[in-house]
């Protein structure tokens, strides 16, 4: 039995189905000022992620009676998001280790001082 959904434009059923995806990624993109389709950087919305070695879909819903493809936006992660995750979590490491090093230095310093008062005479001064 399909799944069904009401339109929210007419209130009919819709349909439950799916866009197949090509070698690309498929993405809604908005209209600029002069009409163009584009827009900024980054403004483009994924819609669905192309399958290396299978057929990919992204879901859709359609209505028949006002002819209406409703596609819910999924949680794409982009290799762009897990290359910035990654760095984000290289670059805390690296300022913890950073971090750690300088305590060990002071640390090292402290003890320094304390060496040189230990085999200083204490009535030379």
């Amino acid at each position: 039995m399909e799944n069904q959904l009401r339109c929210p434009y007419c209130g009919q059923e819709m349909r439950d189905g799916a866009i197949p995806i090509g070698r690309d990624y498929i993405q809604w993109c908005p209209r600029n000022e002069n009409g163009r389709i584009g827009g900024e950087n980054g403004a483009a919305v994924l819609l669905g992620k192309p399958a290396l070695f299978a057929v990919a879909y992204t879901p859709a819903r359609y209505c028949e009676s006002c002819r209406t493809v409703i596609v819910p936006v999924p949680e794409i992660d982009t290799l762009a998001d897990k290359l910035d995750r990654k760095l984000d979590a290289l670059r805390e490491r690296r300022a913890a280790q950073r971090e750690e090093r300088e305590q060990q230095r002071e640390e090292e310093k402290q003890e320094k001082r304390r060496e040189k008062r230990r085999k200083s005479d204490p009535w030379e001064e």
